[in-house]
Formats: structure tokens, C-alpha cells, sequence
């Protein structure tokens, strides 16, 4: 019979995809275009950190860039802005923008998108804690003291992303 202990330190992964949804971060990608003055409205919950495709971090990025600089920001200004960066092609281009845009029919339920987003970034900020958390609980070289320390620190901060007080990036100043 097998015991934890026998267990070498990877022995318990698996290939599970990160929580995200994909059609909540379009939805705030999508109402941002429709009207920027939401960004002051999701501006607390999230950042392009917060997302969990690369796509829409760069798209997010472009988005807030170009408001912050006092411009509108619409998908041709965004594509606009990713070109001027070659970064275009990497966010998925023209195509990948309009099918969001299309896919966005308002953007009156902005603030729960951002919540969704926020809970999902907070829940694989969490699952990132405990991973490294179990790699430090292994490295024997270390004292328990120093161990427990680092582990209930990488918690508490998992901890302050779900209650709203972890550390974000201003987007508005």
C-alpha cells in the first residue's frame, strides 16, 4: 500500500484547465468598446492580470491605454494601437475583435462580468498558492517556522483577492 508520504512531490497533478471564462472577459472586452466610461466600473475588480486568455490581456491593455490618453476606444482604435505594437496578429487580429464585438449585445451587466472574472483569476491565484505552497512543504532544507510563514503568507494573499483586498494596479487616475 501506497502512502502520502511515498508519494513523490508531483505525484498528484493533473491536467485540469485553470478556471476562466472566456465569455465573461469578451463580455467586459466588448462592453469597454460599447461605452468607456465603464472602465471606471470594472476599473476595482480587474486588470489585463486578471485575465486568463493572452488575447484578451492584449486586447484589455489597448483598451485601457488609449481611454487613459483621453482617446475613444472601438475595436478600429484597439486594432489601431495592437498594429502600431505588431501585436495585431497575437490578439487575434481584426476577425477575432469584430466576433467579439458581435458577440457583445450590452454592456449594462459589465460589473457581474468583471465579478466573474475577478472570482475566476482569484480561484486559480488560489490553486497557484497551494501548488507552491506543497513545493515549499517538501523542501525539507528549510525550517518548519520559515515554511509555515510562506505558505500562510501565499494564502492570505489568495485570501485578500477574494475579499477584495489584494493589491491592484490603478487604472484610473
Amino acid at each position: 500500500m501506497m502512502l502520502m508520504d511515498d508519494l513523490p512531490p508531483d505525484a498528484l497533478d493533473d491536467e485540469r484547465q485553470p478556471p476562466h471564462s472566456t465569455e465573461a472577459e469578451q463580455c467586459v472586452l466588448g462592453a469597454l468598446w460599447i461605452d468607456n466610461r465603464l472602465l471606471a466600473v470594472v476599473s476595482d475588480l480587474i486588470d489585463s492580470g486578471s485575465l486568463w486568455h493572452d488575447q484578451h490581456r492584449l486586447l484589455f491593455d489597448g483598451t485601457v491605454a488609449i481611454i487613459q490618453s483621453g482617446q475613444p476606444a472601438d475595436e478600429l482604435t484597439v486594432l489601431a494601437w495592437l498594429q502600431a505594437r505588431s501585436l495585431a496578429d497575437r490578439a487575434g487580429g481584426l476577425k477575432y475583435i469584430n466576433e467579439i464585438s458581435q458577440a457583445t449585445i450590452s454592456s449594462r451587466n459589465v460589473r457581474r462580468y468583471a465579478e466573474i472574472v475577478a472570482e475566476k483569476y482569484a480561484e486559480r491565484e488560489l490553486i497557484r498558492a497551494t501548488d507552491e505552497a506543497r513545493t515549499l512543504s517538501w523542501q525539507t532544507g528549510l525550517k518548519l517556522e520559515d515554511r509555515l510563514q510562506r505558505i500562510a503568507g501565499l494564502l492570505a494573499r489568495a485570501e485578500g483577492l477574494r475579499t477584495g483586498v489584494g493589491t491592484r494596479v490603478p487604472l484610473l487616475g
